[in-house]
């Protein structure tokens, strides 16, 4: 390998610089030979070929003219040799399936390296999308309060999608959907049915 790393914040900037570069030999060449990543919807390489393989293909594509600027934001050391890291990014210049523009995203991408003869490789990844405008309860609210804010930030929020031109779901939000249909589904219940036992619950 070409490449060394020489703190764990290192394969994070040599991650965001190697894609930038469309240098799939380089960008592979971060990762251990049987690391595993995880994308933003969900697809899951378990070994560095599936991981090349797969950013190869997107970025003769879809990620063709991107570029993904961050920040290293936490770097944690969870043993001797073994550490977290936590990059924040934001990316630009991607396309739709269509070759339309995709629009900006930010995310968060976690990951595990362990330092090799070689210098610091991934060993695993997580990429996370930011969803604008996701609100999570205080965490001091009580169980019914923090139940009836949700739903009333929920009842907020789908007004406010009402007012924006139509959009049509994403790969993300179809995901979301079909696991809590499929949630729903394992217990015997539809999704219109899932409201009853809170009702009773507060009887």
């Amino acid at each position: 390998m070409r490449l060394v790393v020489g703190r764990p914040e290192d394969a994070a900037i040599a991650f965001a610089d190697a894609w930038n570069r469309h240098d799939m030999d380089d960008f592979a060449a971060l990762f251990s030979e049987d690391a595993n990543f995880v994308n933003v919807v969900g697809m899951w390489w378990k070994n560095r070929a599936e991981i090349e393989a797969a950013h190869r293909a997107t970025h003769g594509t879809m990620f063709r003219d991107s570029r993904l600027e961050g920040v290293v934001s936490s770097v944690v050391e969870l043993s001797p040799g073994l550490a977290s890291v936590h990059y924040r990014w934001t990316l630009t210049g991607a396309s739709t399936p269509d070759g339309s523009p995709a629009g900006t995203r930010e995310g968060i991408l976690l990951l595990v390296v362990k330092k090799e003869q070689s210098g610091w490789r991934i060993k695993v990844a997580q990429n996370t999308d930011i969803v604008p405008g996701a609100i999570a309860p205080p965490s001091n609210a009580r169980r019914w309060g923090g139940m009836h804010q949700a739903r009333t930030s929920r009842a907020c929020e789908a007004a406010n999608i009402r007012k924006k031109p139509y959009q049509a779901p994403s790969a993300r939000d179809f995901l979301f959907f079909e696991a809590r249909r499929r949630a729903w589904a394992s217990i015997g219940k539809t999704a219109g049915e899932h409201s009853r036992p809170v009702l009773q619950w507060r009887r």
